[in-house]
């Protein structure tokens, strides 16, 4: 049975652009304008950063079927690289990985529609793109495609075996339900500290007030913020563990490996977590005696 989601990936996967001599016909039109419309829905809903780009939330979840051989297919994935190209892809097959005991990933890289010969020199290339799926050595990959804007990594290698918990680029945290619950995890940790003290409670209520439609990017920023500024919170001044997880934040964030960024923001709310815990025993000790 298809569905309305197989409806809109087809219709995005099999446009074409206008070439001389095409006649005209009410499909073609119909299809034309349908195609504009949703590029300016998807277009219209992004917030525009270099480190801001991944799979879309607008339709279904991208698909990649999985044996035990590894990964085989691939269906419904829409995403928009750092440099705006939409990518599409209703159904495609994933090539066999030659070597799969490297550390290598699955790329999508952006396939340019075919312009009219004589728009090609001229003219810039379509926004909506198909994809090509490519394994490559990851940090390579990483280089050659992503940070230039030319594709996305859409999974990892671990150990020779596809890695189920690798979260790749999205542009919402919603979208990705591994996000969801590395997130939700994060938070409980942070909300537990809401009755510390004044300064930490300030600070946890700050970030609480986020929600699942933001970005992984402000998430990141948001977070960061709070726990640069907890540096001079008196329970975590002279730690100097804390201050060695906070200085690894400055790395950066990392929207093509967003499970490594999270993994420092979680090792640093479990470090006050851990002095608040200990600073709290402390004092019913002093209570006590």
């Amino acid at each position: 049975m298809t569905t309305h989601n197989d409806q809109l990936f087809q219709l995005l996967s099999d446009f074409k652009t206008w070439q001389d001599g095409d006649a005209l016909s009410e499909q073609r039109l119909v299809q034309h304008d349908l195609v504009l419309a949703h590029l300016a829905r998807l277009y219209g809903g992004l917030s525009w950063n270099a480190q801001h780009f991944g799979l879309l939330p607008s339709y279904s979840q991208p698909i990649i079927d999985i044996q035990k051989e590894g990964p085989v297919a691939l269906s419904h994935l829409l995403a928009v690289t750092a440099t705006g190209k939409l990518l599409v892809c209703a159904k495609a097959t994933i090539p066999h990985c030659d070597n799969p005991n490297e550390n290598k990933g699955l790329f999508a890289i952006a396939q340019p529609l075919k312009l009219p010969e004589a728009m090609q020199k001229t003219w810039p290339d379509f926004p909506l793109y198909q994809i090509q799926l490519k394994w490559q050595a990851w940090q390579s990959g990483i280089d050659d495609i992503v940070k230039t804007g030319e594709g996305l990594p859409l999974g990892r290698l671990k150990d020779g075996q596809w890695n189920a918990q690798y979260i790749p680029p999205v542009v919402s945290v919603s979208t990705n339900e591994n996000l969801q619950a590395r997130v939700k995890k994060i938070m409980a940790n942070v909300v537990e500290l809401k009755n510390a003290d004044v300064q930490i409670q300030a600070l946890v209520l700050e970030i609480n007030c986020k929600n699942d439609a933001t970005t992984p990017l402000d998430f990141w920023i948001t977070h960061c913020r709070c726990l640069i500024m907890l540096q001079t919170h008196r329970k975590m001044f002279s730690d100097k563990d804390y201050k060695d997880k906070v200085s690894e934040l400055e790395s950066g964030f990392m929207p093509w490996d967003l499970g490594a960024s999270l993994d420092k923001l979680e090792a640093c709310w479990n470090q006050v977590k851990l002095l608040n815990q200990t600073n709290s025993v402390e004092q019913k000790r002093c209570i006590r005696l």
